[in-house]
């Protein structure tokens, strides 16, 4: 089970959006109505010590609950609110698409699409990636006859490549391909401080809609 905090999606300034609603996403098959609100996930192992004032507010006290959660030094993470910055080389995937308030997503059966580098700061030897994903179904009610937004939470619908020592070219060198939501150890081999992340999609959507979000991804590391 997920908890969603819901942020009002209209709200010119991003992290002015107040927030509207909370609501729990019982398992990964039941579609949730948002309406017009935009999701920010948290799930039921991570604890949330007060109601957000904003969406940053809550990814911050998200991840610093994760990396106290997991007990790792160190995460870097990318909530997603903001367009990602995508490394030009290789070719990112082509089916993608991109904006703010958790609106980035690739299309099914996608290559990968890498995020830019994030700079460590220090060379890991055990490392743990999180990524979110989940559907957005847009449909009509069957009792008004008014569209509908609804989600679907499908967390681990990708499949990832990390790369710790990027040396400017992501061409397959140094990386591994850790279970997301898994400890892995570093090989000394492959080792390195500039951390480059790449996702790809080769699940089949719901019928209704064709693109998987990427709700957010973190790394922990020491």
């Amino acid at each position: 089970m997920s908890t969603f905090y819901l942020f009002d999606g209209h709200t010119p300034v991003l992290d002015d959006s107040p927030l509207v609603d909370v609501i729990k996403v019982p398992d990964t098959s039941t579609p949730v109505d948002i309406g017009t609100s935009f999701p920010v996930r948290v799930s039921d192992d991570i604890r949330i010590p007060r109601e957000p004032t904003s969406p940053t507010d809550l990814e911050t006290m998200k991840h610093t609950a994760i990396q106290e959660r997991y007990g790792f030094g160190n995460i870097v993470y990318d909530d997603l609110l903001s367009a990602p910055t995508l490394h030009p080389s290789p070719s990112f995937a082509s089916n993608y698409q991109t904006g703010q308030r958790k609106t980035f997503g690739l299309w099914k059966d996608t290559g990968l699409a890498y995020f830019n580098v994030v700079a460590l700061g220090l060379t890991p030897s055990i490392c743990r990636i999180d990524v979110e994903t989940w559907y957005y179904i847009h449909d009509t009610d069957p009792v008004t006859g008014s569209p509908r937004r609804q989600i679907l939470d499908r967390t681990g619908e990708v499949e990832v490549d990390v790369t710790l020592n990027f040396q400017g070219v992501a061409d397959g060198t140094g990386i591994v391909s850790p279970s997301i939501g898994t400890t892995i150890p570093i090989p000394v081999v492959d080792q390195g401080s500039n951390f480059v992340l790449g996702v790809s999609s080769n699940q089949q959507a719901p019928n209704t809609t064709r693109i998987i979000i990427i709700g957010g991804w973190s790394l922990l590391y020491q």
